[in-house]
């Protein structure tokens, strides 16, 4: 094999992404290696050996690869991201959350950080912080019935069920055959006193 020159990380990057696009994880993660051990600084090649080895079930592995891309790159937001996803799944909330919010704060436009976020929020019953964050997501993306489905959760939680209402409504409007919206929209309407329109809910949720 021809020997590497340091100019040659790109190359290496390029091939590791053609191999990973390809489904051809193991190649992909030998050629980011090989890309960083050229490059240690290249925060993008170590972001990808980690979505690579989250492909290779080495979650572990790959929160490292996450690390080092932030310590690279600081404002690298979807790092954040994955280091939230993993944490989040480890059961570790505060690391989750931290995570998380950082990712926020880097780039707000990125509804998916904010939902996740309160999402987090949510567990640990911070529902005003809660409903901030998806509130932010809601301007942001007001059709996502997700984000509705959200709202509608963190105001019950909080006893404000006229306006949890709007939100269930909506989000069984964008998706009619979601049950745990339906079964949503019917614990609220019982909430309200709205008996019939929670049968009705439950029945078309079961």
């Amino acid at each position: 094999a021809a020997r590497l020159n340091p100019e040659d990380y790109l190359l290496l990057y390029d091939l590791a992404n053609a191999q990973y696009n390809a489904k051809r994880f193991e190649e992909a993660r030998q050629s980011y290696e090989s890309c960083i051990h050229l490059n240690s600084d290249f925060s993008k090649a170590h972001y990808r050996l980690g979505k690579t080895l989250l492909n290779l079930n080495s979650s572990g592995p790959a929160l490292v690869s996450f690390q080092k891309t932030v310590q690279v790159d600081p404002d690298f937001s979807l790092a954040h991201y994955e280091i939230g996803r993993i944490r989040k799944n480890q059961g570790n909330l505060d690391a989750a959350l931290t995570a998380y919010l950082k990712a926020a704060s880097i780039d707000p436009s990125q509804s998916a950080y904010l939902i996740q976020a309160g999402t987090i929020l949510f567990q640990l019953n911070r529902y005003g912080e809660a409903e901030s964050f998806f509130q932010k997501a809601y301007a942001l993306r007001p059709n996502l019935p997700e984000v509705n489905y959200n709202l509608a959760q963190v105001l019950s939680r909080q006893e404000k069920y006229s306006r949890a209402f709007e939100y269930a409504a909506n989000a069984v409007r964008l998706d009619p055959n979601s049950a745990p919206y339906l079964f949503t929209m019917g614990e609220i309407s019982y909430e309200l006193g709205n008996t019939d329109g929670a049968v009705s809910a439950y029945l078309k949720a079961i």
